[in-house]
């Protein structure tokens, strides 16, 4: 079987990053996207603009992509300025988001508030720590886009746990688990093109999945709860 070309299976990775963003449309479609963006009854002006940064940032992604496939990389590079510099207010904001969902008592898939609380944080963690060392591997390609794309596949597990499937409600984890299908594109990516995995794909997917499911026992511990409350009395 023949290498398919480079510049071809770059659209791969397009069509890839159209899939998570289907996800996430579907799952935030209620209450978000069908309810006019910024007209959406959200409960706080931090949650629509972290709404607003992370939307721009898959398309910034996209497109970053698209003209790679394109073959121009002098446009990716100068907007590839414009993607990191969301970066740290999407971890700001991802934070404040957080917190102010602990202010709520907000929860989901039957968990009390404070033990839920762990995972909005730790997928931030997640969103900062792979987008820190994708910008440090900005010189090696292949290296660079490869944690980019495990970042915002992290990022889908919000989107899958609002998706109007039951199957998602009753157990946040099953979220976690269907975000890990756009590893599984990328290993298969990896087979086509290089008839093996890219060690920046099996290092940062198993990563992610470590840190994922550490929430299981992190979230329940004396010691989170005793920070979620410090961070609930903050009423942010």
């Amino acid at each position: 079987m023949q290498n398919v070309t480079a510049r071809n299976s770059r659209w791969l990775v397009v069509v890839i990053l159209l899939l998570e963003l289907a996800v996430i449309v579907v799952g935030f479609s209620r209450s978000y996207f069908s309810r006019g963006l910024v007209f959406a009854p959200l409960p706080g002006f931090i949650v629509h603009l972290h709404g607003a940064l992370m939307s721009l940032w898959y398309l910034v992604f996209l497109v970053q992509a698209v003209l790679i496939a394109s073959g121009k990389r002098a446009n990716h590079r100068l907007l590839g300025v414009m993607a990191f510099a969301l970066m740290p207010f999407i971890f700001i904001t991802g934070l404040l988001v957080s917190s102010h969902m602990l202010s709520r008592n907000a929860t989901a898939g039957g968990f009390d508030p404070f033990t839920f609380s762990v995972i909005p944080f730790s997928g931030m963690l997640a969103f900062a720590s792979f987008g820190f060392v994708a910008w440090r591997f900005r010189r090696d390609h292949e290296v660079h886009w490869r944690l980019l794309l495990i970042s915002s596949a992290g990022m889908t597990t919000a989107a899958f746990a609002r998706w109007p499937l039951p199957f998602f409600w009753v157990d946040y984890y099953r979220a976690y688990d269907a975000s890990y299908i756009f590893l599984l594109l990328l290993i298969a990516y990896d087979f086509i093109t290089r008839h093996r995995i890219h060690r920046a794909t099996w290092l940062g997917s198993l990563c992610l999945i470590m840190l994922d499911q550490s929430t299981r026992w992190t979230g329940p511990s004396f010691a989170w709860h005793q920070i979620a409350a410090w961070l609930q009395s903050l009423k942010i």
